[in-house]
């Protein structure tokens, strides 16, 4: 008969653990014994997108999810493959600088599992039609495509009640 010696270890972490077992009768027999805790290797791995939409200045955040989910290493590797169009820093922070398209890669520190996400940088093209009303609250240029008859007919709306319309300053 033993007696149990209630004892806690961390076997999260990847290591030994030592532990204690004595006789339960109070005699000086007694075990000790260590547990070695092995990695859990990561098997795959996936990206919150495979593909983004960006505009120039904007970020974006990708989320990796690893299976399994409590992976003993889960360092990864971020690159981008045109940091001109959009970087991405050690968090998978995906920053968008000029227009083209990138491929930001994950890459797993230990197995080498690599993911991919194609990054499309583009400025918006809005269309304008007669009684549509926009007012855009963005930070980044917006290419407007009107037709040339529509600005004239604007034009000269705007001429004839002018004295009736106020522009902020």
């Amino acid at each position: 008969m033993y007696r149990q010696k209630y004892t806690s270890a961390n076997l999260e972490n990847v290591g030994y653990a030592n532990f204690t077992a004595f006789a339960r009768d109070n005699s000086s027999v007694r075990i000790d014994f260590a547990v070695e805790v092995l990695p859990i290797v990561l098997q795959d791995l996936t990206l919150s997108y495979s593909e983004l939409e960006m505009v120039p200045g904007s970020k974006a955040v990708l989320g990796v999810t690893y299976i399994p989910e409590k992976t003993s290493d889960k360092t990864i590797v971020w690159t981008s493959s045109d940091e001109a169009i959009a970087s991405v820093n050690e968090k998978g922070e995906v920053m968008a600088h000029q227009v083209g398209e990138a491929v930001i890669t994950a890459k797993h520190k230990e197995s080498n599992i690599e993911k991919t996400c194609k990054i499309k940088v583009e400025i918006p093209q809005l269309n304008f039609s007669i009684g549509d009303y926009y007012y855009p609250p963005l930070d980044y240029p917006v290419n407007v495509v009107v037709k040339w008859d529509l600005c004239a007919w604007m034009w000269e709306t705007i001429e004839k009640r002018k004295h009736y319309i106020s522009f902020p300053d």
